[in-house]
């Protein structure tokens, strides 16, 4: 006996806002210059870059994946909470 299924390969929707934490447990959240309309990864302080910056959004994540492994938090399961830092 053969059973096919269809199984669609599931891709993954990102999108500015999302979270990504890095293998180095680097937090960082998706970009876009709203001058240059360029992608990048910004650390939560608001003051280190991750890498470059990409035309698009999947050539971003292209030169993520070659570099390290992730976790994708999308910003629709998280609330953003401003506090404080010292």
């Amino acid at each position: 006996m053969k059973i096919n299924i269809k199984v669609e390969t599931k891709k993954e929707k990102y999108s500015v806002g999302d979270i990504i934490v890095t293998n180095s447990n680097e937090t960082y959240f998706i970009y876009k210059d709203p001058k240059t309309s360029r992608y990048s990864f910004l650390n939560c302080n608001m003051d280190t870059w991750a890498s470059g910056s990409f035309e698009t959004m999947d050539k971003l994540f292209e030169d993520l994946r070659s570099w390290t492994n992730f976790k994708h938090y999308p910003k629709s399961e998280y609330q953003l909470e401003l506090v404080p830092t010292n």
